[in-house]
């Protein structure tokens, strides 16, 4: 592979491991990593935080080769079973895996400064919708309570 994009066949590879681990909130926690897709919101995330991402994951060479990759985000070309159980969403779209930025705790002692909205939604597809609601209507703030499901699960 011409570019250093590297192989993965065997979902037993450790890295493969590792992002199984990152389709449950368990795993996120545990290594601290997320992956993120949707062929909207892989271009987008790169273009806006591009230090934020160390791996791209795709099942050719050419859909690596399309995204604008630092030179620090390490390629990975993955064997369809692999990237498969890796797309959970089934976008069929390259995915990134993140590092999660440190998320402070609420201080509910200082006033509200805005529209803050106060979430504790256990199922990731809702909490996912109400965030993008949120971000719609311009939240200043979203606190989500301790049995909430983990914000960046895919």
């Amino acid at each position: 592979m011409s570019s250093g994009a590297r192989a993965i066949d065997s979902p037993q590879n450790a890295n493969a491991k590792k992002w199984l681990a990152l389709t449950e909130s368990r795993g996120i926690r545990k290594h601290g990593a997320f992956i993120l897709s949707g062929r909207k919101t892989v271009p987008e995330a790169l273009a806006r935080h591009p230090n934020r991402f160390t791996a791209a994951l795709a099942r050719t060479e050419s859909d690596l080769n399309r995204l604008a990759l630092p030179p620090s985000v390490e390629r990975y070309v993955l064997a369809k079973p692999v990237f498969e159980a890796l797309d959970t969403n089934g976008t069929g779209f390259p995915l990134l895996v993140g590092e999660v930025p440190e998320m402070a705790a609420a201080d509910f002692s200082a006033a509200p400064k805005g529209f803050e909205l106060v979430l504790a939604l256990g199922d990731p597809s809702n909490l996912g919708a109400a965030l993008r609601s949120a971000a719609a209507f311009g939240a200043t703030r979203v606190v989500l309570m301790e049995g909430a499901a983990h914000p960046f699960h895919p």
